[in-house]
């Protein structure tokens, strides 16, 4: 089921005015055009991470084009858990592209409720009891500016901390933050084809590179090493040198390896670690 949003019609115009916590608003975008296309700022945003960091490939979104002004006070305020990210930047009357979701709250504490969906129902089970606090639904937005593509933002509205009741969390801003698929280049293999020596090509503001880590081929020899990089200008290009393994401990590398597809990850990657996922190569 879509996130509810009102006004939007089938292009992803809206009507009228939404505004969320007194801190975002999304205004029609009355009748301008986006130089990213509707296509292109969705493979970007399917690629993101919402607020807590996990992953939009299977959430429901609704995507809609508007002027987006988020409150300077906002903007301004720290991040309360400090990942390194580069600062937002202002946000006013920007066209842009704007992924609506609303993910359920996971916490890591005792006895919590089940969470409460745009469509008014709980996801599981009954409805949570929040005592003092009204049931708020958890909106997330996650904003693309629809003339660069470039820059970007993630808002987690306010709503119910599910670890007090009757408490009240966020909203909370970040930039956003999509997995990309970086090109790499052979340095050197074992000759007794247990792994082999790559270089990766990432920036210094990519959150999850560890130089002289561990990178994974699948059984075919298909090499793709995926790193979470803000939307923004940030950091400088190097490469980093990972160690190469096969898809499980002990298998040996395959004769031949190739490139898996390079840019936003916005489907199942493939494995880069010892565990089976999915497999699917980028698209977008």
């Amino acid at each position: 089921m879509q996130p509810a949003v009102p006004g939007v019609s089938a292009d992803g115009n809206i009507a009228e005015s939404w505004s969320l916590d007194d801190a975002i608003t999304v205004a029609p975008a009355a009748g301008a055009a986006p130089v990213v296309s509707r296509q292109r700022a969705l493979c970007t945003l399917l690629a993101a991470s919402d607020i807590r960091g996990s992953g939009l490939i299977g959430d429901d979104l609704t995507l809609i084009l508007g002027r987006v002004t988020v409150s300077d006070a906002l903007v301004a305020a720290p991040d309360p858990i400090d990942l390194g990210l580069p600062a937002v930047t202002a946000f006013h009357s920007r066209l842009a592209w704007v992924a609506v979701v609303d993910p359920p709250i996971r916490a890591a504490c005792p006895s919590t409720p089940p969470p409460v969906s745009s469509s008014g129902s709980p996801d599981d089970g009954d409805a949570p009891q929040y005592v003092g606090a009204p049931q708020l639904v958890p909106y997330q937005l996650l904003v693309l500016d629809a003339t660069t593509g470039n820059d970007g933002l993630v808002y987690g509205a306010r709503t119910n901390n599910p670890c007090a009741s009757g408490a009240l969390s966020g909203p909370y801003l970040r930039p956003i933050v999509v997995m990309v698929s970086v090109p790499w280049r052979l340095i050197s293999r074992d000759r007794g084809g247990l792994f082999a020596t790559i270089a990766v090509a990432v920036r210094t503001c990519d959150n999850n590179v560890v130089d002289y880590g561990d990178a994974y081929a699948t059984a075919e020899g298909v090499v793709e090493f995926d790193v979470n990089r803000p939307i923004a200008t940030c950091g400088t290009n190097h490469e980093s040198v990972q160690t190469l393994h096969g898809p499980a401990a002990g298998d040996r590398l395959a004769t031949t390896l190739t490139h898996a597809a390079t840019g936003f990850v916005d489907a199942y990657p493939l494995p880069q670690t010892f565990q089976p996922f999915p497999t699917a190569t980028p698209a977008g």
